[in-house]
């Protein structure tokens, strides 16, 4: 698994698009567009699967993280059970700038940080993106 973090609108799209290019076959499950229930994992043993909007997908279920935890196991699954197989993780970094004064937004924010924590540890490379340059944080 590859992790792609940084602000909104700041190029993390476009930079996975340029930088994996050479990837023949893609599926991209965009959750500013669906809900995570809705992705379908694609059944080739080789091939690229993006998520975009990983941080959508907390919001979403920010009262139902069993939910989301089981659905991230079974991402985990299908890119362990071939070798050629690659997962690509693009969120939205929340955690920098004024804390929110709602209390469900801070909630957002901080469920979002601790999934960024799980998925960067778990990751093999991690890039954060920001108005389209990257830096690369581990790998």
């Amino acid at each position: 698994m590859d992790v792609i973090l940084g602000g909104t609108a700041n190029g993390k799209k476009e930079w996975v698009q340029q930088n994996y290019q050479k990837e023949t076959r893609w599926a991209w499950c965009s959750f500013y567009k669906m809900d995570i229930l809705d992705c379908t994992l694609p059944e080739e043993q080789n091939g690229l699967l993006v998520i975009e909007a990983f941080d959508e997908a907390v919001k979403r279920y920010l009262d139902d993280p069993e939910t989301l935890y089981s659905w991230y196991k079974t991402l985990i699954k299908w890119e362990n059970e071939y070798k050629a197989r690659k997962l690509i993780v693009i969120g939205t970094d929340l955690n920098k700038g004024i804390v929110p004064v709602e209390k469900k937004d801070r909630q957002l924010r901080d469920a979002v940080g601790l999934w960024y924590q799980r998925l960067t540890k778990e990751a093999a490379q991690v890039y954060e993106v920001w108005y389209g340059q990257s830096a690369k944080w581990k790998g």
